[in-house]
Formats: C-alpha cells, sequence, structure tokens
C-alpha cells in the first residue's frame, strides 16, 4: 500500500513537471495533478505535443491554456492523431521499409549461420544492418 502510495505521488510529481516544461503554472500543475487521473494528464500532454508539431491553430496563441483545458474538460484528439510513438514508427518505416524477415549476406551469414537464415532481431540492429550494406 505505501510503495503504491509513493508511487502515485512520484507520477504526480513527474507529471507536474512535465506540465511546467509546457508553460503551466507550478501552482495549476499541482491541482490539476492532484484533480485528474494521471493518465489522462498524460494523454492531454501527448495531444499537446502532437498539436504543436503540425503545427495546429489550436494551439498557436496560448499552448499552455489549451492544455489546461483540454485536461479540465477531456478534449478528444482530432482525426489523424497519432502517438509520439506511432509517429517515430511510421518515420522508421518510411525511411527503411517494413521488416519482417531480412535475408543476410556476407559476414552477417556468417555470424548467424546460413545464408538461408533471416536476421529477426530489434529494429536497432536491423537499422544497423541495412546502413553497413548501404555503405
Amino acid at each position: 500500500m505505501a510503495d503504491k502510495l509513493l508511487s502515485r505521488r512520484e507520477g504526480k510529481k513527474r507529471l507536474s513537471g512535465k506540465l511546467i516544461e509546457r508553460r503551466i503554472t507550478k501552482a495549476t500543475a499541482r491541482r490539476l495533478a492532484k484533480n485528474y487521473d494521471l493518465k489522462l494528464i498524460e494523454q492531454k500532454i501527448e495531444l499537446l505535443d502532437y498539436l504543436k508539431e503540425t503545427d495546429s491553430p489550436l494551439v498557436e496563441k496560448n499552448p499552455a491554456g489549451y492544455l489546461r483545458k483540454a485536461i479540465e474538460e477531456d478534449y478528444q484528439p482530432p482525426k489523424g492523431f497519432s502517438t509520439k510513438g506511432q509517429r517515430e514508427e511510421k518515420v522508421k518505416v518510411e525511411r527503411f521499409g517494413s521488416f519482417g524477415h531480412i535475408p543476410l549476406i556476407g559476414h552477417e551469414a556468417k555470424r548467424y549461420g546460413s545464408m538461408d537464415e533471416t536476421l529477426e532481431g530489434d529494429i536497432n540492429h536491423r537499422v544497423f544492418f541495412i546502413v553497413c550494406v548501404e555503405m
């Protein structure tokens, strides 16, 4: 029970910091973190960041005010909204293609066994492999 309480307190403090980074006053950040679900606040921060990245006129004049109202009134994301993780994944796929299997060639084939094997690792390893091949 004490661990859960401590974890929630740390979560509130972390989110208050994120709100302050987005120009919400300290007092308002504390109030929002105290009175609203932490997951909701995270979602609205993600929404604000998306709107800023896409140069939305909704946040052009007062992004902090928009964020506060988005939390208080549970604004829904616009059509086409995607999280930062989804946007980063889309960029990776656009840059390097969709990886299911990558046939091995040269020294990589020796490292993994035979030429018939495929490399199924994390995206960083696959990206590194492609960069090496293209050089």
